[in-house]
C-alpha cells in the first residue's frame, strides 16, 4: 500500500497516458486520442477512460484511484484463481498458492504499475474460468455462455487483440482437459 500511496507517476508510460487523457477531455473526444497532437491508437481505450474519469471526479489525477485500476483486478485475478483450484488444493497449500501469486515480482509489479496489464489478466482469467465451467462443469447456463465472449471482448478491449489468442486457444483445447 505505501508504494501505491506514496509513489510518483512513471515518466515513460504512466504520464503519457495521463497527458492523452488531459488531452481527450480539453478536447472533448471520448473515442479518438491524440498524444501532444498526433493521433495516439496505441492502447484500447478502457484505461484512458478510467484516467478520465478519476479526473473528472477530483478534478487532477490521483496516484490512489487509478491505482485501483491494477489493485482491484490483481485481487480479483487471485480470488479467480483460488476458486478454481478450490477442489485440488487443501487450505494450506491454497494460501501458498495466493502467496506466491501475490509475491511473484511481475504480478506485484503490474498490481503495482499504473497500467492495462493487470486489468487484462484479469479479464483473461475470467474468460477461462467461464470456459472452465462451460466445458468441465457442465454449466449450461446462459449466464456462463455470455460472460465468456464478454471476458474475452473485454481482455482484448483492456489491451489490444494479441490478448484474444490467450483465452480462445486455451478454450480450443477441450478434448485435454480431464
Amino acid at each position: 500500500m505505501p508504494i501505491l500511496l506514496l509513489r510518483d507517476f512513471t515518466p515513460s508510460n504512466e504520464l503519457r497516458y495521463l497527458s492523452i487523457a488531459d488531452e481527450a477531455l480539453r478536447n472533448h473526444t471520448f473515442f479518438t486520442f491524440t498524444n501532444h497532437g498526433i493521433p495516439y491508437a496505441d492502447k484500447p481505450p478502457l484505461y484512458l477512460w478510467i484516467v478520465m474519469l478519476g479526473k473528472w471526479i477530483f478534478g487532477s489525477h490521483q496516484m490512489w484511484f487509478l491505482s485501483l485500476a491494477s489493485l482491484i483486478p490483481a485481487i480479483i485475478t487471485v480470488r479467480t484463481m483460488d476458486q478454481l483450484t478450490a477442489n485440488e488444493l487443501d487450505k494450506t497449500s491454497a494460501l501458498a498458492a495466493r502467496m506466491m501469486m501475490l509475491t511473484c515480482g511481475l504480478f506485484a509489479g503490474l498490481a503495482v504499475t499504473l497500467r492495462m496489464d493487470m486489468l487484462m489478466c484479469m479479464f483473461i482469467v475470467l474468460a477461462l474460468r467461464a470456459f472452465y465451467r462451460m466445458a468441465v462443469m457442465h454449466d449450461t447456463s446462459k449466464k456462463t455462455a455470455w460472460l465468456f465472449p464478454v471476458y474475452v471482448f473485454l481482455a482484448v478491449f483492456s489491451k489490444g487483440p494479441v490478448r484474444l489468442l490467450v483465452p480462445l486457444f486455451s478454450s480450443n483445447e477441450k478434448k485435454h482437459i480431464k
